[in-house]
């Protein structure tokens, strides 16, 4: 089979399962994303960007890596497990400093040495802050744009293959409005337990060519942003009560039924610029 480049090719490869056993002995699972906070205009510290509540009182987590061979190239069907204790996570993880935000950065730097260090290379493809459209970009943007969301929804994942999900849907409130003077907007599409820290994408594919007659291109080349990510949607008990709960990271049994609206409430991607901010001098040897 040829090699795929595609940009939904590569965004498969964005993400990490993660899969935690609660202080409880709960399993529970949520999604992050790979980023590359820059350092010194040179190298980069490589971190799983998540919510602070997939990573809040628990005892072990797991990421799910797939392996990479001598050309850097991913060995689909070769999963590599790698468990962090909640010594590490503590160690390793920066917060977003605001604690109503949502917002976690755990930096794996010497877990991807390590395991080079083991023979079991880890893939893995990190976006970084150029994805990021500018205040400027976002008010250009229509208040009603396609977006996608990567992740594991329900814990749903091909695991065989360790591939993620893809959902789809639209924005709900426009992305450069900050809803209800916070730093978040809406957006419409399915929000189950397991997408807690999906990357939500503004994406639009590029060129296209016309299926008869003579090859006419229509369109420009792809595009891509990193809006922001998913952590809490609205849920509507059977009374009709109204209440904004965090995406949760398992399904239990509720003494009070509620029922999803289907709308998500997103943390603009801008406010990983702060958490980039709170990175010193700690952090040198995860440094890759």
């Amino acid at each position: 089979m040829a090699e795929d480049y595609s940009i939904p090719r590569q965004l498969a490869h964005i993400t990490t399962r993660i899969e935690c056993i609660s202080i409880n002995g709960n399993v529970i699972s949520g999604t992050g994303f790979f980023f590359l906070f820059k350092h010194d205009g040179k190298t980069f510290a490589p971190a799983i960007i998540t919510n602070k509540h997939v990573l809040d009182r628990i005892k072990k987590a797991t990421l799910f890596f797939t392996k990479k061979d001598d050309n850097n190239n991913p060995i689909i069907g070769e999963t590599i497990p790698c468990e962090m204790q909640d010594y590490q996570i503590n160690k390793y993880t920066i917060n977003h400093p605001d604690p109503k935000v949502d917002l976690a950065a755990l930096f794996i730097g010497e877990l991807i040495s390590q395991a080079a260090e083991y023979k079991k290379p880890l893939y893995y493809i990190g976006l970084s802050k150029e994805i990021i459209p500018s205040a400027d970009k976002l008010k250009n943007l229509s208040a009603l744009e396609e977006i996608i969301m990567v992740g594991y929804p329900i814990g749903i994942w091909d695991h065989v293959n360790n591939m993620p999900i893809f959902r789809k849907g639209i924005t709900a409130t426009h992305p450069s409005l900050d809803y209800q003077g916070r730093k978040e907007f809406l957006v419409d599409a399915a929000c189950f337990p397991g997408s807690s820290g999906s990357p939500v994408f503004r994406y639009k594919e590029g060129l296209k060519f016309s299926a008869t007659g003579p090859i006419k291109v229509t369109g420009g080349g792809p595009q891509l942003e990193l809006l922001g990510i998913l952590y809490a949607g609205p849920q509507m008990s059977i009374e009709g009560v109204i209440k904004i709960v965090n995406i949760p990271t398992k399904r239990v049994p509720l003494s009070e039924s509620k029922i999803p609206i289907n709308i998500g409430y997103v943390i603009k991607a801008e406010r990983l610029f702060e958490i980039e901010s709170l990175i010193d001098n700690a952090f040198e040897e995860h440094i890759k």
